[in-house]
């Protein structure tokens, strides 16, 4: 149960706020989370992205299309 609570917590610190920073140690599923966060928002209509942060030039063209997204969710794992 405790994947749920967190998974629960994480979707309400995202809608409430906008801004999360998830750190954890490797291996701990935040990727997973934030994938499944990501696929929740799709579902509900929103217009989400989950960029990996390592990827300079995914970042920097999801940044430039802000405006057209709802949600921008940057894994730096």
């Amino acid at each position: 149960m405790p994947v749920l609570v967190a998974r629960e917590r994480l979707i309400a610190d995202l809608s409430s706020d906008g801004h999360l920073l998830v750190w954890a140690s490797p291996g701990s599923g935040k990727s997973t989370l934030l994938r499944q966060w990501v696929e929740h928002a799709l579902a509900r209509g929103l217009r989400a992205a989950l960029v990996d942060g390592s990827s300079g030039t995914r970042l920097r063209t999801a940044l430039a299309s802000r405006s057209s997204i709802d949600v921008l969710v940057i894994d730096n794992a």
